[in-house]
């Protein structure tokens, strides 16, 4: 029950304070990226990778 209590604390914690909301985001977004997999098809000889001739990148990205 305690640990349920002090995990609603936290919780309730994080999500009130924007400073710890972007720390949380960012680690968060580390975490993902490292744990990320290259793309191994890329390397496989058996596949070509053709690019669209037609693709335009905007320039308000």
């Amino acid at each position: 029950m305690l640990r349920i209590i002090l995990l609603i604390l936290i919780t309730f914690g994080f999500w009130s304070s924007p400073e710890l909301r972007n720390y949380s985001a960012k680690g968060l977004r580390w975490t993902a990226n490292w744990m990320e997999t290259e793309d191994k098809s890329l390397r496989n000889s058996n596949q070509i990778r053709i690019r669209n001739p037609f693709y335009t990148k905007d320039s308000s990205d």
